[in-house]
């Protein structure tokens, strides 16, 4: 049986819907998106509550996923973003002695690492400088995952993931709800595709992002599952190229040929207009994420370049959920 936390959430959904359901316990602060799992319904920040939950079987692995990922959120409430982010961490990995579970699986983020520049590579031992709030309590959380690996014998993995993008990154009914996050271009990009707008950009078709689908992220959770590991590992689990915003716009245009789109250099650090989504302030750019530590220990093998990334969703705001 594995325990997936953040079940309810964009990678944590789709993590469930990839593997057997009849093996996984989702839990979430929010009501299940489906009814096909067992599901607890729980603040993983709340100590009682975890430390009460009870199991009818074995649980062997742990899939920590759940987490306030908003940079924006985070930094407008600090302490609830430590509670959850930090906290509630503390509170899973306090479960996962208690169930002896022979994997712990750690959610991390490429946030963590200090900026890079285009022409850099990025691997696991890249200075760790993270920004805000929401970095901060990530690469918090990731130190006691490791701490208590060692400490208690938990074998511990921290996927730092970067820019997921794909079906579910929002909900069909809530469209313009653009999020914070570094990968929104493509979410916006994909809707002004579906919408048949126009992709007009003064400025930031330089500002490079790690874009990653989000199944390329699963099947990086496959892989430490299966992984015979011990200790802590961390890895990078990206898409394995690191692309440019006019990138995006050509892998979009290449999609949708009727549409319009003009990209201007420059990049986004200082932003352009903050009220708008597609302008405003991206704080992290980044060089090549470098995934070979994944490719080597992992057998980690992603498989989808931005372009069919993109097309797929397109399609899932199109309405065509399986996909």
């Amino acid at each position: 049986m594995i325990i997936v936390t953040g079940s309810s959430g964009f990678i944590g959904d789709r993590i469930i819907k990839k593997l057997n359901k009849s093996d996984v316990i989702g839990i979430d602060l929010n009501a299940p998106l489906t009814q096909s799992y067992r599901h607890i319904q729980t603040d993983i920040s709340d100590t009682s509550s975890v430390a009460h939950l009870e199991f009818d079987s074995g649980v062997d692995a742990i899939v920590h996923c759940a987490a306030i990922i908003s940079p924006l959120k985070c930094q407008a409430d600090p302490h609830n973003a430590v509670k959850t982010n930090v906290l509630g961490t503390i509170n899973m990995l306090e479960l996962a002695r208690g169930l002896d579970v022979s994997k712990f699986i750690y959610m991390s983020t490429g946030g963590i690492y200090k900026n890079s520049n285009p022409t850099d590579i990025v691997n696991e031992s890249w200075p760790i400088e993270p920004r805000g709030i929401y970095g901060i309590s990530k690469f918090a959380a990731e130190s006691i995952v490791r701490d208590y690996a060692f400490n208690y014998s938990i074998p511990s993995v921290a996927l730092r993931i970067t820019a997921p993008y794909g079906p579910g990154m929002v909900r069909l009914n809530s469209l313009d709800r653009i999020p914070d996050a570094i990968s929104r271009h493509t979410l916006i990009f994909a809707i002004r595709c579906v919408r048949g707008s126009d992709i007009v950009m003064p400025i930031g078709g330089e500002h490079t992002v790690n874009y990653t689908y989000v199944d390329d992220i699963v099947a990086g959770v496959k892989c430490a599952l299966d992984a015979q590991l011990s200790g802590f590992e961390a890895f990078n689990i990206t898409g394995g190229k690191n692309y440019s915003i006019l990138e995006l716009g050509e892998a979009v245009k290449s999609l949708c040929p009727g549409l319009k789109v003009n990209i201007g250099r420059g990049d986004l650090t200082n932003g352009f207009n903050e009220s708008d989504p597609m302008l405003s302030r991206l704080s992290i750019k980044q060089g090549l994420f470098d995934i070979s530590k994944a490719r080597e220990k992992l057998g980690y093998k992603p498989i989808f370049d931005l372009k069919s990334g993109m097309e797929r969703l397109i399609e899932y705001l199109r309405g065509n959920q399986d996909v």
